[in-house]
């Protein structure tokens, strides 16, 4: 199949062979797999050089690449730079991918069609095993893409000239850059296929993961990817807005977490905003205090009172 998985790891050992026999128990396996060591100093690299010395054919190419620059998305670019397929799929170091993705992917691409972006579902595995379907929004607006977070690195395979036209992964981001390159795709008005009845992609949560969970701990990171977020839409006021709502949604992360400076700071930026929103103090107020379903009160605001 016409498609090129990329793998950035760093440090992984403990969960990069489950990741890797994932790939290889595929029933129809990828032409191309592309493994980008981030600067490992455990035994990553010595299980990926293991890994395609057992697997490696001319049906399956896999390639070991070093990326020196810090980071997944300096990694990922890396891996695209190296890929030779029509399609690119990043894939986590930690996670699983379910044994017939590949073989279901090139089913839709196989008909001569030719879409940019090729989305669907995931799966989160929490810590005690239990899983659960995440959450998804088969929707191409870029508000719903700010405030949904409708595409994530996880789901979504890219045509490669398309992820090159769009600018790739923002290698300044160390946190939220797919939700800022899910932006940059919205704006682009791509043709997606999107898969809706199955997930492909089982998502691990462990304390180590790639994915992350604490906000207060990535204050600095985020604010930085909301701050690019609003350069990208810098002359869309209705997106410009969604925004604004994203800076209260996230405050009353903090200020759940415990960090109410953190949560002060960044209320005071949708504050401070131009585009402020109707009902703004009481949706803050909401968001610290209680928070459950703020994203689907906002989209609301947003559809019934700014559209």
């Amino acid at each position: 199949m016409s498609i090129s998985i990329i793998i950035p790891y760093y440090n992984r050992e403990k969960f990069l062979q489950r990741t890797l026999d994932s790939v290889a128990e595929q029933t129809l396996r990828p032409n191309e797999l592309i493994l980008v060591d981030n600067g490992s100093t455990d035994n990553s690299f010595e299980i990926c050089k293991s890994f395609a010395e057992k697997y490696n054919d001319s049906n399956f190419n896999i390639k070991l690449i070093k990326e020196l620059r810090k980071g997944a998305c300096a990694a990922r670019n890396k891996g695209a730079e190296h890929a030779t397929q029509d399609y690119v799929y990043f894939f986590d170091s930690d996670d699983i991918m379910t044994p017939n993705f590949c073989e279901e992917i090139n089913n839709y691409i196989s008909n001569n069609t030719r879409y940019d972006l090729i989305a669907f579902r995931t799966n989160i595995v929490l810590p005690n095993g239990k899983k659960y379907k995440r959450k998804s929004y088969f929707t191409t607006s870029v508000e719903d893409q700010i405030i949904l977070s409708t595409l994530s690195t996880q789901s979504c395979i890219f045509e490669k000239r398309f992820f090159e036209k769009i600018g790739k992964w923002d290698e300044s981001l160390p946190c939220w850059n797919d939700w800022e390159l899910g932006i940059r795709i919205m704006l682009s008005a791509p043709n997606i296929l999107w898969i809706k009845h199955t997930a492909y992609h089982s998502i691990i949560s462990h304390s180590e993961s790639i994915t992350g969970n604490s906000f207060s701990k990535r204050y600095q990171q985020i604010t930085k990817a909301i701050n690019q977020a609003e350069v990208d839409v810098r002359n869309i006021t209705t997106a410009l807005k969604a925004i604004t709502g994203l800076r209260l949604i996230t405050a009353g992360n903090f200020y759940r977490e415990g960090s109410k400076d953190l949560s002060k700071q960044m209320r005071l930026s949708a504050f401070k905003s131009q585009h402020k929103i109707p009902f703004q103090k009481l949706f803050s107020i909401y968001c610290q205090r209680i928070g459950i379903g703020a994203w689907w009160i906002y989209r609301h605001i947003l559809t019934k009172f700014i559209h």
